[in-house]
């Protein structure tokens, strides 16, 4: 059976090589047309001539960017990088991909493969050069596109959803996301479906209408792509009027495009501000993959990436946020989703920041006063100054920054260091805990039948009062 230039680029995405950007769809194409000029493609001439000549044309596009992930690790410049650095890089590229359960698998294959690189190659200090790990990682770039075409192909049969239904949506990063509050496989508790949404970068109060649709106490997984769709479509609103505002500022030849060299500020203008290298990479890679920096973008598509950039750094945070807790802490997973719950459950704006006056809130919630006064303390340590005219998602409006904000990190690392000393035996306190039912109001404005954080517990007066 033969092939025609349509069906090639079919079958180079099935084998793991597709186009990510316009200019590797642009050079795809052209591939595809100039080999069936003397007719359509057989097998053979698939295997051996079309795929490698698109494996060059991959790594000579993608190039660039593994550049830019290797020089994260590559701190004395010397064009070779340690093993565990090889595995902390193969983390940072594939985790939009793969997300946090796919990981495990593919880094132990990739793990093994590294442990085949000959000693002559790796030489005495015993690190891999650049154009070792590159013929490596292209060879595992095909490998992940596979297995997540498999993996997406499970959710949808073992979810009863169309290839329709989920397109043009990350269906696996979200279903690792929603699988973090489906720990029993019977749905999200409806409790926790703004948790999640938040997690995302997302504002879910007309995708409560979505969760509410029923009186069951779980959300099904089609049901949340539902209304991450939603959502996605009322933060566009919601921020429409102020990110129209700036844009037109900075287009100021009035084309309706934005000039190049624009995006950052405008990114910076929105709060969408990288925190450490890997968010610059991360969000490099995306400007990348829609092309915007080879030409200028109008409005509309300033919005969807502004939308895409604020769900990949809640992505990126919660992987490394995930990963210090696993490498750098004894805490378990338990204990981080208690924290991650106490952080939501303040997280009055729901864009995954608290202020100096919500910190001091939850710290009097679990009975630390005595740290009250140090709030300021912690938060120049471990927050960050907010650009000026940051986006109040509450009124859509701006608001001048005269306050630092921590994320979820820098939360999780100030939680550690108050509980530093006596820390051991708290978290053998809060695992003995047991859950209470308790009507309280989340950070949506509901009353809810939720269950205490096992950091928590109830007291006579409804308040939570830290036991530890």
């Amino acid at each position: 059976e033969a092939l025609d230039a349509k069906a090639l680029r079919t079958a180079l995405k099935a084998f793991g090589l597709p186009a990510r950007s316009e200019e590797e769809r642009r050079e795809i194409s052209l591939l595809c047309s100039e080999a069936v000029i003397l007719g359509s493609v057989d097998f053979f001439t698939f295997c051996f001539e079309v795929v490698p000549t698109c494996r060059e044309v991959m790594r000579r596009l993608r190039k660039e960017l593994l550049l830019k992930y290797f020089e994260m690790y590559d701190v004395m410049q010397t064009s070779s990088i340690s093993l565990g650095a090889c595995r902390l890089l193969f983390r940072s590229c594939f985790t939009l991909e793969l997300g946090s359960t796919g990981m495990g698998p593919m880094l132990e294959e990739f793990d093994a493969r590294l442990n085949k690189i000959p000693p002559e190659v790796l030489g005495e200090q015993g690190v891999v050069p650049f154009d070792v790990l590159e013929k490596i990682m292209g060879l595992f770039k095909e490998k992940v596109v596979r297995t997540v075409l498999e993996r997406v192909a499970e959710i949808e049969e073992q979810e009863s959803i169309s290839s329709d239904f989920g397109k043009g949506l990350d269906v696996l990063l979200l279903y690792d996301a929603y699988q973090r509050y489906n720990s029993d496989d019977q749905g999200m508790p409806r409790r926790h479906f703004g948790f999640c949404l938040a997690e995302l970068g997302l504002r879910p109060s007309q995708a409560w209408e979505i969760a509410e649709m029923d009186q069951g106490s779980r959300i099904r997984f089609a049901e949340f792509l539902l209304a991450i769709r939603v959502a996605r479509k009322e933060m566009l609103f919601i921020g429409h009027k102020l990110l129209k505002e700036r844009f037109d500022r900075l287009d100021k030849a009035g084309l309706g495009l934005l000039p190049k060299g624009g995006l950052s500020e405008l990114f910076g203008l929105m709060a969408l501000v990288p925190r450490c290298k890997e968010d610059q990479v991360a969000i490099w890679r995306l400007v990348k993959e829609c092309g915007a920096d080879r030409k200028q973008l109008n409005f509309v598509a300033c919005e969807e990436l502004a939308l895409r950039a604020r769900e990949m750094l809640k992505v990126v945070q919660y992987e490394r946020v995930r990963r210090m807790v696993a490498e750098e802490s004894a805490m378990t997973v338990d204990e981080h989703n208690a924290f991650r719950d106490m952080f939501h459950s303040f997280d009055g704006q729901s864009n995954g920041l608290l202020h100096a006056d919500e910190v001091r809130s939850l710290l009097d919630s679990i009975d630390f006063k005595q740290h009250l006064d140090s709030v300021d303390v912690f938060m120049a340590r471990y927050g960050f100054q907010l650009p000026l005219d940051h986006v109040n998602f509450e009124t859509g409006a701006a608001q001048a920054a005269t306050t630092t904000a921590i994320d979820f990190e820098g939360f999780l690392n100030m939680m550690l260091e108050i509980m530093g000393r006596s820390r051991k035996v708290k978290l053998e306190q809060i695992e003995q805990q047991s859950r209470e039912p308790v009507f309280r109001r989340n950070s949506f404005g509901r009353e809810t039948l939720d269950e205490l954080s096992p950091l928590t517990t109830a007291r006579a007066d409804g308040r939570a009062s830290f036991t530890g």
